[in-house]
């Protein structure tokens, strides 16, 4: 999947359920606009799914604070999670369900009011307004020079990731795009689901970003003092190896011949 279709905008006027099917999942953090394969395998979240497809296929997708636990209560989850709704579902053989959902936005579980034989709860929508004033701009600016930085140093990251972000105009959607980043780990990205002042997401992707640039510009410093260190052994070695070769050419380098030419 291209990266520029990992994300989607969602219209303020989409309407969804204030009570839902909740869908725990282990270590994933899924944001909104964000379209991603999930895997439904317990039996209380393939109810939960069911549920889902038979109504108008919304989801509340929450990560676990423990994802060593199967059977999730209501105290095992975060308070914040992503409202998604189900795009495609595959049934695989061994009971599993593959299924791609679409973020739409934040939600905050506000109580639970179900949890057998799955779990549902009652939750409240994020809405995200923010004025673009010069300052927010002005860091909005600094986000995306910081990404053309990032991909220019990193390897592996592909080239369209600046297409994509400097074509968002919204500052808490560019933050949120920064957590595909594969060095934010899972605390950090549920620390951003939870931060819903777009502006204050955006300055932690800022301080996130310029660190990883000076471990980059770190790394590269490293190996290149490693590449000059390897250039000057592999020096060093050769010109060892033209002088054992002279010195056979002379008879230094055989005893019987140093002593034949000493007498």
């Amino acid at each position: 999947m291209s990266i520029v279709n990992l994300f989607k905008n969602v219209g303020r006027d989409v309407v969804t359920p204030a009570e839902l099917p909740v869908l725990p999942v282990r270590d994933t953090v899924l944001f909104p606009r964000m379209v991603m394969p999930l895997q439904a395998g317990r039996p209380a979240s393939l109810k939960a799914l069911e549920a889902a497809l038979e109504k108008d296929q919304f989801l509340l997708v929450v990560a676990q604070k423990d994802p060593s636990i199967d059977e999730v209560r209501p105290d095992d989850l975060h308070s914040t999670g992503t409202v998604v709704r189900v795009l495609q579902t595959v049934r695989m053989p061994d009971g599993t369900v593959q299924m791609l959902v679409h973020g739409h936005h934040r939600a905050v579980i506000l109580g639970v009011t179900q949890t057998s034989p799955y779990l549902r709860a009652h939750v409240q929508r994020v809405y995200e307004d923010v004025e673009k004033t010069i300052e927010v701009e002005a860091l909005m600016r600094q986000v995306v020079s910081q990404v053309e930085q990032y991909v220019e140093k990193s390897q592996g990251v592909p080239a369209e990731v600046v297409t994509l972000v400097r074509n968002v105009e919204e500052p808490g959607a560019l933050a949120d795009m920064i957590a595909l980043a594969p060095e934010m780990d899972f605390a950090q990205r549920q620390d951003l689901l939870e931060t819903y002042d777009p502006v204050e997401r955006l300055r932690k992707v800022a301080v996130f970003l310029g660190k990883q640039l000076e471990i980059l510009d770190l790394r590269h410093k490293i190996q290149a003092e490693v590449q000059k260190g390897m250039e000057k052994t592999q020096l060093e070695f050769l010109l060892r190896e033209q002088l054992k070769a002279i010195q056979r050419e002379l008879g230094e380098g055989d005893p019987e011949a140093a002593l034949v030419a000493q007498l």
